[in-house]
């Protein structure tokens, strides 16, 4: 059959475009042609490096604020190939991370922490099933109605920790720090068993924080490192040795304490031996729960200090209201609670002005999703931008200045906080489990302390609000000079 060359052209070009077709179907398929067609705007970057520098960032959460004001509430931009996703208003961490939280319920790959240093056994860090039995057991004993009984422990934590920084107001730092872990791992392990544990946990979540600081660890970055044979890597090995005697460690107080009386209502009783998780499951999920538990309230209460030692007024103000309820011949209690609305304020307010978590955790996108007109893709890493959401001056005029009576007449909570006025404790089923026994610790504390004592400046030495320690994404006041010295009281 004899073919002309007009006919070979059209065969030609049918072949040349039913290819094409074909190529640009599977590209659509495979989501390369959305992602070229509607990626979330965001800062340019360097080739292959991205937005490095964003690593040395001592406060990346400034930088995420400023980039809202060019690029709008979803900023995009990538570092060594990851994709990173910063959310900077209330409506876009509530959109995605709450109504569709099942799609960015997930974590970001952590070798360091997740893998070697925790064994894929630390709470926050791990999703799927393992997660959702955590979550379930972490509920069970940190609901409203279960950290009641604790109130008494917090009560007795509360008073012992106003004669120590009344006898040694100079080490107060080491004051607060010990008597939280205290309070935690008393809840977690048993008052008699509490400062062995202390010890461990305030150890292990040192070493935690430190490795948290982006850019401390490059195989998060190039994972091919992480399949290095440990004679060849020296880090994988202390690492992973560190492990190994942290788990011993925790196993081990699970393990003797379960059936112990002297445990008493403790997290130990509540959870060993149940069927849904394995023993190193609970000893892991106390442990992480104490660590982070005791972590958090004791850097938040030192921002407290600060905030009396900067607002006079506001502190004034909040003992009167205590004196008036609770009089002088006595500490408050939780049962004064409910008529102490400035000093619950003063929680909310402490919480928001300046967040220990500024970016909060991240999330990890587990399909493309489509947001404003924009792709995120699968595998994105997306951050809620807390330090913005809580500084928004549509929902907290002066919000650099620190104000409790703003949460007096707190008529509309804020978007996604629960009742909180605040964001502080992150969004949807990620949402802090230990925010009931936060907000309790840090109630009777403040009240027990404005009750006892007074925080002024020091004369001579001044003071700003810029006294915080920033490690890249938890922030936490440093040793500032501050006065504290006992109130005309009669307890």
């Amino acid at each position: 059959m004899y073919l002309d060359s007009s006919m070979v052209l059209q065969l030609y070009l049918c072949a040349v475009f039913g290819l094409a077709s074909l190529f640009l179907v599977r590209w659509k398929a495979s989501g390369r042609f959305r992602k070229v067609a509607s990626s979330p705007p965001g800062p340019p970057g360097l080739p292959f490096l991205g937005s490095v520098s964003l690593l040395w960032e001592r406060k990346p959460w400034l930088r995420f604020t400023e980039w809202k004001d060019v690029y709008g509430p979803v900023v995009q931009l990538r570092i060594f190939g990851k994709t990173i996703v910063v959310l900077n208003t209330h409506e876009a961490a509530v959109d995605l991370l709450c109504r569709r939280g099942r799609d960015y319920d997930g974590r970001p790959r952590s070798i360091l922490i997740s893998e070697m240093m925790t064994g894929g056994l630390a709470f926050p860090l791990i999703h799927g099933d393992l997660w959702k039995r955590h979550r379930r057991a972490a509920q069970s004993v940190l609901n409203p109605r279960a950290v009641e009984q604790y109130h008494g422990n917090q009560e007795r934590h509360s008073k012992q920790l106003v004669q120590d920084l009344l006898q040694d107001p100079e080490e107060w730092p080491e004051h607060i720090k010990r008597s939280l872990y205290s309070l935690y791992c008393s809840v977690g392990y048993g008052d008699a068993n509490k400062d062995r544990a202390s010890y461990r946990i305030r150890n292990f979540i040192g070493r935690i924080v430190h490795a948290a600081i982006p850019g401390s660890s490059a195989t998060d970055f190039f994972p091919v490192l992480a399949r290095l044979p440990t004679w060849l890597s020296p880090p994988k090995r202390h690492y992973l040795a560190q492990f190994r005697a942290d788990n011993r460690e925790f196993v081990g107080m699970v393990s003797s304490l379960g059936s112990d009386v002297t445990t008493g209502d403790s997290m130990v009783t509540s959870l060993h031996g149940t069927n849904e998780m394995s023993t190193s499951e609970c000893a892991w999920l106390i442990a992480v729960l104490c660590a982070i538990g005791g972590e958090v309230t004791s850097s938040v209460l030192p921002t407290f200090l600060l905030a009396m030692a900067l607002y006079p007024d506001v502190q004034r103000r909040a003992q009167s209201e205590i004196d008036n309820i609770v009089g002088k011949d006595r500490f408050p209690t939780f049962e004064d609670r409910h008529k102490l609305p400035y000093v619950q304020a003063i929680v909310r307010e402490v919480l928001r002005w300046r967040p220990i978590g500024p970016i909060g955790f991240p999330r990890s996108c587990l399909q493309d999703n489509y947001y404003g007109g924009h792709l995120i893709e699968a595998g994105s890493i997306v951050v809620p931008n807390i330090w913005a959401m809580n500084r928004d001056p549509l929902l907290y005029p002066d919000y650099d200045e620190f104000r409790p009576e703003r949460f007096l007449n707190f008529e509309h909570d804020v978007p996604g906080a629960l009742g909180q006025g605040h964001v502080s404790y992150g969004f949807g089923d990620r949402i802090c489990s230990g925010m009931h026994i936060a907000n309790d610790a840090l109630f009777i504390n403040i009240a027990v302390i404005l009750h006892a004592c007074d925080i002024t400046k020091r004369l001579h030495c001044p003071l700003t609000k810029d006294v915080f320690e920033d490690f890249g994404i938890v922030t936490r006041p440093g040793i500032f000079p501050c006065q504290i010295t006992a109130r005309n009281n009669d307890v």
